[in-house]
């Protein structure tokens, strides 16, 4: 029984791959062995099938650039959905954890800071009536800024994650 060269090193000899040495052994081999030499034929016979296949084929101008341009843009639209997915999370576990906190016996010790917090925030409702409502009118007025600056942030963070995205 004849020793047969293993397929990867007729590939590898094919592709010019080996050092000097196989490559000297294999063509030895290849002298004396016809099924090792039929492998390497048929290999051959593939590649250049391949080869004229891939020349026969025609290539539009510009190509390359129109793909990379979709990748990014798909890759800029996942990014946004990855933020919007992390957010979601975040809301969750904060949701979950709020509710685990009140169901816990600390819920209890802070149900009654809250209770606490909201007397102390209905005396001081009770007192802008004597200030004739200019306290609550000022602290709805810093309340709406406040909002408007943080979404005006987010709507400027999403607009730079998707400027990135493009370049």
């Amino acid at each position: 029984m004849q020793y047969h060269i293993p397929q990867e090193r007729l590939s590898a000899y094919i592709d010019g791959e080996l050092v000097p040495e196989e490559m000297e052994a294999t063509r030895r081999h290849l002298n004396q062995c016809q099924e090792c030499m039929s492998v390497v034929e048929s290999y051959q016979a593939v590649g250049s099938s391949v080869r004229a296949l891939l020349d026969s084929l025609y290539v539009p101008e510009g190509i390359e650039a129109t793909v990379l341009q979709r990748l990014e843009m798909m890759s800029g639209s996942r990014q946004t959905r990855h933020l919007f997915e992390v957010y979601l999370a975040g809301m969750a576990v904060a949701f979950f954890g709020m509710m685990l906190l009140i169901i816990s016996p600390i819920g209890r010790f802070v149900r009654v800071v809250f209770r606490l917090l909201a007397a102390m925030l209905h005396g001081l409702l009770m007192m802008s009536s004597v200030l004739q409502l200019v306290w609550i009118v000022g602290v709805g007025a810093f309340m709406f800024v406040v909002l408007g600056i943080s979404l005006v942030g987010i709507r400027r963070m999403l607009h730079s994650i998707q400027k990135e995205a493009v370049l």
